[in-house]
């Protein structure tokens, strides 16, 4: 969607419309502030440019999410359950990793700059992989293990081969909630936008078994959406609950606290926040099974 600013005439030629019925609405939509009118141009209202930046894909995805509620309300159900069975969320997911990863920016990138190198790294519901393998381009001999639905990790191959590190993978082809999971073989595990899929319960379990995964001295990066005390963080935390309300029958955010109660549950350290902004609200929570140091860290 184009949000640079234009007349009315400009507009109507753009979109193909007629210019009397688009000059009401974009006055309705400055009484509204979500448009401003500069002389005879309107634009987006800061808040309106702010949604744009700050939510992944921008105000062209928030439409189409938004299009789709009429739906939810009238029947409380998703358009797509995208937490089905597992045949169906390998369906779903084999589709959308690629275009998702896209939406992220450098985010990825960013989180590696900010926590510790590490060489032995799962990544459990891994999709295309980009945080995992983002870690990975930071230390010369660290190796991922995906773990994911066998169509989905097609997906992680290709991103692990534009990235230069087809050689340091392996995969992991399954549900995570039917294998087993290594136990104290990794020095860090990543669960990245993936307990939003899953209840409460289902959730915890995940992380417990997550956290079985680590070495001693390793660390559980956990990637999610989990609010916060600012007014954008907050309207953020809103629309991606909208979001995973539209695609998911159980799917929710998981707050900031519970993170924390499970993670100490699980034996974990208590968690260091690393927010990531993009959308606002989304953060990596990372806690320590902090017992001796790995290797890594002893360097």
């Amino acid at each position: 969607m184009r949000l640079e600013p234009d007349t009315p005439e400009g507009f109507a030629e753009r979109l193909e419309l007629h210019p009397r019925g688009v000059r009401r609405v974009l006055d309705a939509l400055v009484a509204v502030d979500v448009a401003e009118r500069d002389g005879s141009r309107y634009r987006p209202s800061a808040q309106l440019a702010a949604l744009d930046r700050t939510q992944s894909g921008g105000i062209e995805v928030l439409s189409g999410m938004l299009n789709q509620t009429p739906a939810l309300l009238r029947t409380g159900m998703p358009v797509v359950a995208m937490d089905g069975a597992p045949a169906t969320r390998e369906f779903f997911y084999a589709e959308v990793v690629e275009p998702f990863a896209s939406t992220l920016g450098d985010a990825p990138s960013r989180l590696a700059d900010q926590v510790p190198e590490r060489s032995a790294i799962l990544d459990i519901g891994a999709g295309a992989g980009i945080w995992s393998l983002a870690m990975a381009q930071k230390t010369v001999d660290a190796k991922v293990t995906a773990l994911d639905f066998p169509r989905v990790l097609d997906v992680f191959r290709d991103f692990a081969n534009r990235a230069g590190l087809s050689q340091r993978v392996e995969t992991m082809a399954g549900n995570y909630h039917q294998l087993a999971l290594p136990s104290g073989r990794f020095d860090r595990v990543v669960l990245a936008n993936v307990l939003h899929l899953e209840s409460e319960e289902m959730a915890s379990a995940l992380v417990r078994q997550a956290a079985q995964s680590l070495l001693a001295g390793g660390d559980l990066v956990i990637v999610d959406m989990v609010g916060g005390d600012s007014a954008e963080e907050q309207r953020g935390l809103a629309l991606y609950s909208l979001h995973l309300a539209l695609r998911t029958e159980h799917g929710k955010a998981h707050t900031l606290p519970l993170l924390q109660q499970w993670l100490t549950a699980a034996g974990l350290s208590k968690p260091v926040v690393i927010p990531l902004g993009s959308p606002p609200g989304m953060a990596a929570v990372v806690a320590m099974n902090a017992s001796r140091p790995t290797a890594t860290e002893a360097r």
